[in-house]
């Protein structure tokens, strides 16, 4: 493909061709080319990055996480989506950086009724001259009308790579002697709390129990499976792992009526891909 190269040399805007790592989704029988499937199109200007995605409620990660009988995309989605626009807006690869998310706010649910929706967000930098060093800051929202309506925000920030220790499992599991919740069981619970999850977020195998604290085994369910290595952070992993929690009620009798959902996320390092 050849394009034009600025003539003033020091415009700094990048001109590679990013082809390859796009992904392509269909659209009333036509075929829109995408950055990522939570990240559609880069809609940034000199004030900002931002980027837009539209979601027709067809989507997995919409058509199986439904609350009160409403598509509501989950509060997992939001990490990817700021994830991969921030990836998207760094001038260079930062592979020897581990990516942190702080500070977040789930604000107001983005909720799918009866047709296609847009949803936006923009990218911050405290100071522009030092991308690694300064915080970004980022907002997701929507329009209603003529207003913006916040949907989440939060900072991050980048730091060295360092190895992790590593998480001996089999030790953890024997502290789990409080009992054990079987898949069918807790999302009879979810469902009480009218959030009703299909297939594609029903990740959870079993839940073992301890004091104060819960072990999950989760598995990618089948029906995304194919989609796994398109996402970083996995949507139906995720939002497994944050409905885990509802194995540190004592027993599922006991769980309120109002369905739960995340408020806030102190911080969140992502080290390698779900």
């Amino acid at each position: 493909n050849r394009i034009n190269l600025p003539l003033y040399p020091f415009v700094k805007e990048r001109y590679w061709i990013d082809g390859l790592e796009e992904k392509n989704i269909h659209a009333n029988g036509t075929t829109t080319s995408v950055l990522h499937p939570l990240l559609h199109l880069n809609t940034s200007d000199f004030s900002k990055q931002s980027y837009s995605t539209t979601f027709s409620g067809e989507e997995f990660f919409l058509k199986d996480h439904q609350v009160f009988n409403q598509k509501v995309l989950p509060g997992v989605a939001y990490l990817e989506m700021a994830r991969a626009a921030i990836e998207k807006s760094m001038p260079t690869s930062v592979e020897s950086a581990i990516l942190e998310l702080n500070n977040t706010i789930w604000i107001q649910p983005f909720a799918i009724v009866d047709q296609k929706k847009q949803i936006n967000i923009n990218l911050f930098l405290d100071d522009s001259n030092s991308v690694m060093s300064e915080q970004i800051h980022y907002e997701l929202y929507s329009h209603n009308g003529e207003e913006d309506i916040i949907h989440f925000q939060g900072k991050a920030t980048f730091s060295s790579r360092t190895i992790p220790e590593r998480i001996d499992i089999d030790q953890l599991r024997r502290q789990m002697t409080a009992g054990k919740l079987m898949q069918s069981d807790i999302y009879n619970a979810f469902a009480q709390m009218e959030l009703h999850y299909g297939a594609a977020h029903q990740g959870i195998k079993a839940i073992y129990k301890g004091e104060g604290q819960v072990l999950a085994d989760l598995t990618l369910p089948e029906v995304v499976k194919t989609k796994q290595n398109n996402y970083l952070l996995h949507p139906s992993l995720m939002d497994s792992a944050l409905q885990a929690t509802i194995g540190l009620f004592q027993n599922l009798n006991q769980i309120p009526e109002e369905p739960l959902l995340p408020f806030a996320l102190g911080s969140l390092r992502i080290i390698s891909a779900c």
